[in-house]
């Protein structure tokens, strides 16, 4: 058992809360200020990355991360931006936990792309125990999703996007997970000067918000365990694509704390299908089995 859920799990299951405490907190913070939820966005990205070169502007150096940054591994990591301003920009006018039905194909070609692009082994195991945990997704939003919903389109290529994020943090990431976080950054905050420029100019007292400061936190720590869930994991990233379904199970409660959501019949069978299969598809059956025969 503690074999199968190692600390890559654990690192990435930490990614999973932390995220979904971003985007549930960007959408509580956008109804109590008023503010837009790419503003937020801005913000807070523009203040992660001062406080990266300024804690760390030695190693930035040292390393020449900015002479570096048009590496096709490093630009490819822009793609990270891409996929976060378009379920950004999509949970503005949706749910954040509803906007999940179409973002958690993500896991599926997170595999696909580590059985093309990192030469991983394809094990069917991780494909049904994803299918069941998207079953228990469009269980979780039937009442409320809507097909032909422009949003829904657009977080097609959040997809696509997020999915080459994850095989590129991959494979920097057992080179350093510092280069992954600061290149993560660094786009990030390229486009939210963009973004900010655009709408008004910059509100320096708005870095003083105790709202951007906490998101600051939250996005750091999110990244930072996936970056070394990834950095970490012996056995490739493939297993760990179905704890993606967490989000919605950490969203939900969030939803239901913060955000004030009541609770539907569906959303708790979704969310017990989910559970269960994040379990099996982290729990060797077969290792538990023949343990327990050999101790009769």
């Amino acid at each position: 058992m503690n074999k199968s859920f190692g600390k890559d799990a654990m690192f990435y299951l930490s990614f999973c809360l932390f995220n979904a405490i971003l985007y549930t907190f960007v959408k509580l913070f956008a109804t109590k200020t008023g503010m837009k939820t790419l503003q937020i966005a801005a913000y807070m990205n523009i203040g992660v990355f001062v406080i990266y070169n300024i804690l760390f502007v030695k190693k930035i150096w040292q390393d020449k991360l900015y002479i570096n940054v048009f590496k096709f591994g490093n630009l490819l990591l822009s793609t990270s931006m891409i996929s976060a301003v378009t379920k950004i920009y999509c949970i503005q006018y949706i749910e954040p936990r509803d906007a999940v039905i179409i973002a958690h194909a993500t896991p599926f070609m997170v595999m696909l792309g580590a059985k093309v692009f990192l030469k991983e082994k394809m094990v069917l195991k991780y494909w049904l125990y994803g299918a069941l945990s998207l079953l228990g997704v469009i269980i979780y939003v039937w009442k409320k999703i809507e097909i032909y919903n422009f949003y829904y389109l657009i977080l097609l290529l959040h997809v696509v996007f997020k999915a080459t994020m994850h095989i590129t943090t991959r494979r920097i990431s057992k080179t350093s997970v510092f280069q992954v976080m600061f290149y993560d950054n660094l786009f990030y905050s390229l486009f939210a000067v963009y973004y900010i420029e655009g709408h008004g100019g910059f509100d320096f007292k708005i870095f003083l918000n105790w709202q951007i400061l906490a998101i600051i936190i939250i996005t750091t720590i999110s990244l930072f365990s996936l970056v070394k869930a990834y950095s970490i994991a012996s056995s490739g990233i493939t297993k760990l694509q179905n704890l993606d379904f967490s989000k919605i199970i950490f969203s939900f409660i969030l939803a239901v704390i913060f955000l004030d959501d009541k609770i539907e019949g569906n959303e708790l069978l979704g969310s017990g299908i989910i559970v269960i299969s994040i379990i099996l598809s982290q729990v060797e059956l077969k290792t538990i089995f023949k343990k327990k025969l050999s101790s009769i």
